[in-house]
C-alpha cells in the first residue's frame, strides 16, 4: 500500500508540474499550446536544451489527439505524465464503447427478408472474399460495421487491425447480404471501400486523423440514406489478417486468407455498384511525429503519387458511376449533410489506362517495398482492367471536364 500510494503521489506531483508549466507556457491565454508557444521555453527530456521549432512540431503533431494543430491542457498532461498508460486505456475504452454502439441496435431490425438485392446487383463477385474456410478459421475479407467505426472515431479511439478486434466490429456476410440498397433509385450496395495512404508501416492512421474524417461521412451517409442502416466498409487494416504490430509475420492460417483476400483486393474498389472514398491527404507536417523502424525512411509522397493508391483510385474511376467516387481530401470543416457533402467531394477522374500505359505510369509512383508490390500492383491492375472492361457493353464518360491530353 506504502508502494501505491508513493506512486500515486509521484504521479499526483508530475500532473501538478504539468499544468503549472502549461499555464506557463501559454503565453496568450488561449487555453491551447501552440508550436510557437513551445518553441524556445519547453525543453528536451532530461532538462536539456529548450527544443526548436522542428522538435516543437514534432511534439505537438505526437500528443495532439483532437487533430486541431495545438495542444489542450489534458493533452499536454497526459504527454508529459504518463503517455503509453493514458494512450491504451483510452484506446482500449473506445474499442469497447464502439462495440456496444453495435450491440445496442441489432443489424437485424434493418436487413431485408431476402437476398434479392445482392443477387441483382450482383453481389455474387464478391461472395469467394466473405466465404468462412472453416480449415483456415476465417474468411479471406471482413468488412467493418460503420456505426463502429464512428463510434470508435468519436470516442478517441484508433484503427486496430483485424486480429485485435472484437466480434462486433464486423458485419456477419449473412447480414451483408439482406442489408437494403441505397440510391434514389436503390441500385447500390450499402458497401464503401476506402482508398487511403499509410502513415506507418505497422498502422495506416496512427494518430486517428483520417479516422475522424471518415467517421465524418460516414455519419453524413447513414444518416442521409434511408432508415439509418448501417453500411459494411472495406478497409484494408481492418478487413485482411495483419502481421504483428512489431513487423511478426502472420500465422500460416492468417498468411493463406490474406493472400487469397490480395489476389482480387480490387474488386472491392472496381465493383460498379459500391461507393469509394478516396482518403487523399497526408496529416500536416507527416512525418514529424510519426514512429518508423530503424533505418527505414518515411515515404513522404502523397496519394496519387503511391503505387497502391494510384492502382486503387484508377480502378475505381474505370467503370462506376462518378456519384460512388468521391475525396474526402477535398471536404471543408463546414460542409454538412450527404448532398453538399457529395457534391464537394466530387473526385477527378482521369481516362483509363490500358495495362501497358499503367504499368509504365506505375514505375514513376512510390512504394514503401517497390520492389516487392510494383509487379504485384500492375498485375492486379492487368487483371481487374481485362475483368471489368471486358465485361462492359458501353460506357459513360460525362462531365468529367477532359481536355485533349485526357482524350487523344
Amino acid at each position: 500500500k506504502l508502494k501505491k500510494s508513493r506512486t500515486e503521489m509521484e504521479l499526483a506531483a508530475k500532473e501538478a508540474a504539468a499544468r503549472a508549466a502549461f499555464a506557463a507556457f501559454d503565453a496568450d491565454g488561449s487555453g491551447t499550446l501552440s508550436v510557437e508557444e513551445l518553441v524556445g521555453v519547453f525543453t528536451r527530456p532530461g532538462g536539456g536544451q529548450p527544443v526548436d521549432e522542428a522538435e516543437a512540431r514534432a511534439f505537438v503533431a505526437k500528443h495532439d489527439r483532437n487533430g486541431d494543430g495545438e495542444l489542450d491542457l489534458d493533452e499536454f498532461v497526459v504527454a508529459m505524465v504518463r503517455p503509453a498508460e493514458a494512450e491504451a486505456a483510452i484506446c482500449s475504452a473506445a474499442l469497447e464503447a464502439a462495440a456496444a454502439a453495435v450491440r445496442e441496435a441489432p443489424i437485424e431490425a434493418f436487413l431485408r427478408p431476402n437476398e434479392g438485392y445482392w443477387k441483382r446487383l450482383d453481389g455474387a463477385v464478391l461472395d469467394p472474399a466473405l466465404r468462412v474456410d472453416e480449415a483456415l478459421g476465417g474468411s479471406p475479407v471482413r468488412l467493418v460495421d460503420s456505426r463502429f467505426l464512428i463510434e470508435l472515431a468519436e470516442s478517441g479511439g484508433r484503427l486496430r487491425r483485424r486480429q485485435d478486434l472484437p466480434e462486433e466490429a464486423f458485419v456477419r456476410p449473412e447480414a451483408l447480404r439482406r442489408l437494403p440498397p441505397t440510391g434514389d433509385s436503390g441500385l447500390h450496395m450499402r458497401i464503401i471501400s476506402i482508398s487511403h495512404p499509410w502513415q506507418q508501416p505497422d498502422n495506416p492512421d496512427p494518430k486517428g486523423i483520417n479516422l475522424r474524417l471518415l467517421a465524418r461521412a460516414l455519419r453524413s451517409f447513414v444518416e442521409g440514406q434511408g432508415n439509418g442502416a448501417p453500411y459494411a466498409v472495406f478497409i484494408d487494416f481492418m478487413s485482411l489478417n495483419q502481421k504483428g504490430p512489431n513487423g511478426e509475420e502472420r500465422s500460416e492460417a492468417d498468411a493463406e486468407l490474406f493472400s487469397r483476400a490480395l489476389s482480387d483486393m480490387m474488386a472491392w474498389y472496381a465493383h460498379r455498384k459500391l461507393l469509394t472514398l478516396k482518403l487523399t491527404q497526408l496529416p500536416p507536417d507527416y512525418p514529424a511525429g510519426f514512429a518508423f523502424p530503424a533505418g527505414m525512411t518515411p515515404n513522404t509522397a502523397g496519394y496519387f503519387e503511391r503505387g497502391w493508391c494510384f492502382c486503387e483510385s484508377s480502378v475505381s474511376n474505370m467503370c462506376k458511376s462518378s456519384s460512388l467516387v468521391l475525396d474526402l481530401g477535398k471536404l471543408t470543416p463546414e460542409t454538412e449533410g450527404l448532398v453538399a457533402l457529395a457534391m464537394e467531394c466530387t473526385a477527378k477522374r482521369d481516362p483509363p489506362l490500358p495495362p501497358a500505359d499503367f504499368r509504365r505510369a506505375l514505375a514513376d509512383k512510390s512504394f514503401t517495398s517497390k520492389k516487392a508490390d510494383e509487379e504485384t500492383v500492375a498485375g492486379l491492375y492487368e487483371a481487374t482492367f481485362r475483368r471489368e472492361m471486358g465485361a462492359a457493353t458501353s460506357l459513360r464518360y460525362t462531365d468529367l471536364q477532359w481536355g485533349d491530353a485526357e482524350v487523344i
